[in-house]
């Protein structure tokens, strides 16, 4: 779905420009030495002072990238010593946060952007319910969104600074999926590998997507197809696109 690729990739350049902000980066790097300095010299007021601005410079850009963007639920920046979250210019806290940073740490949000080098990667891992949270009271995690991460790394040395992450509510793409032919009489669906992220109903007479026919790992062989299944002794049309 071309509408879809376009919400995504509107996304993704959202993401990416955290890195025209030269005065950010460098606030990120700075945090990382005074963070360990701290541990020798704790009361050092100048050097608190100095985190502390590096730290709201960071934070309202997040809250900052957040403006009229109605569907993210979250933006956080994560590196290797903290967490940061959208922070208004009065100091309100806005958006979620990581309530157990060490389990961030060993997941997928943390490790698979640095695997892609700078590279954005949409992740819907059923651990984010487990890993995002609207704050730290909450019993429960962040439900019906995707997640996208960019590796973020300091422009002349490379070195890794951390990850943004942008939680997204999935109904961004409902309009998207409104767009296919079928829709007045059949399913659409966007499915990831942990099942069905998101769907249009209009008709309770329209399959469901089916569970446990293989039909999930046909898709991943292929790009795109039509094909017509017997699911549950009913003929079924068919169509996807990776």
């Amino acid at each position: 779905n071309l509408k879809s690729q376009a919400t995504m990739k509107e996304y993704e350049d959202l993401a990416l420009g955290f890195y025209d902000d030269s005065r950010v980066l460098a606030a990120i790097e700075e945090n990382g030495l005074l963070i360990q300095q701290e541990k020798t010299a704790p009361e050092d007021p100048d050097l608190l002072k100095k985190l502390e601005e590096n730290t709201y410079l960071i934070e309202n850009k997040l809250y900052t990238m957040r403006y009229n963007q109605k569907y993210i639920v979250n933006l956080q920046f994560v590196s290797p010593y903290r967490q940061y979250h959208m922070v208004e210019q009065n100091g309100f806290q806005r958006g979620g946060t990581i309530r157990d940073l060490e389990q961030f740490y060993e997941s997928e949000f943390y490790l698979l952007p640095q695997e892609e080098k700078g590279y954005p990667v949409w992740m819907d891992s059923r651990e984010q319910s487990s890993i995002f949270y609207k704050n730290e009271q909450n019993i429960y995690g962040l439900g019906n969104i995707i997640t996208l991460g960019v590796g973020v790394y300091q422009p002349v040395t490379r070195d890794f600074l951390g990850v943004l992450l942008l939680n997204i509510d999935l109904n961004v793409f409902s309009s998207d999926l409104k767009d296919y032919d079928a829709y007045e009489e059949g399913n659409t669906f966007l499915i990831g590998a942990d099942g069905v992220l998101s769907w249009a109903t209009p008709s309770i007479q329209a399959p469901s997507f089916p569970q446990g026919t293989g039909l999930y790992s046909q898709m991943l062989s292929n790009n795109q197809s039509v094909i017509r299944p017997s699911i549950d002794g009913e003929d079924i049309l068919l169509a996807y696109e990776r």
